[in-house]
């Protein structure tokens, strides 16, 4: 919380409540690092859905030989996958909340809206109909 109070105070000012600034968080951060692409083209920019990485070994190794120019096995990674399956996404907090509550939040457009941008099914349209 202090990391994000500290970098993107209109995060916490613009927020309704904790729901809020979760939501705001996601969408704000992701905006800031495509605004980042923008401003250096020539940089090399790949957007990579965290899902897939935790999920498919050849995904994470063609993300770290992005990242690190290092080539680690696709068999290597998905071994580290699953050592740290149990523990991805465990913080000891868990809050389930589905697209129709995002989109009826006070806070939910602009998430909303950055799902819809990346390809995402929200399953509910902005309007609150079926998506």
């Amino acid at each position: 919380a202090s990391f994000v109070a500290r970098h993107r105070p209109d995060i916490f000012r613009d927020a309704t409540d904790d729901t809020g600034r979760a939501i705001l968080f996601v969408a704000r951060w992701n905006r800031q690092v495509e605004s980042i692409e923008r401003a250096f083209p020539r940089l090399p920019f790949r957007r990579v859905r965290i899902e897939d990485l935790a999920a498919d070994g050849a995904e994470l190794a063609r993300a770290v030989r992005f990242l690190t120019g290092s080539a680690p096995s696709d068999g290597g990674c998905s071994a580290a996958l699953g050592t740290l399956a149990p523990r991805i996404g465990s913080r000891g907090q868990r809050s389930t909340i589905d697209w129709r509550q995002i989109v009826e939040h006070p806070n939910g457009r602009e998430l909303a809206e950055l799902a819809r941008d990346y390809g995402y099914a929200t399953r509910v349209a902005m309007s609150g109909g079926a998506d």
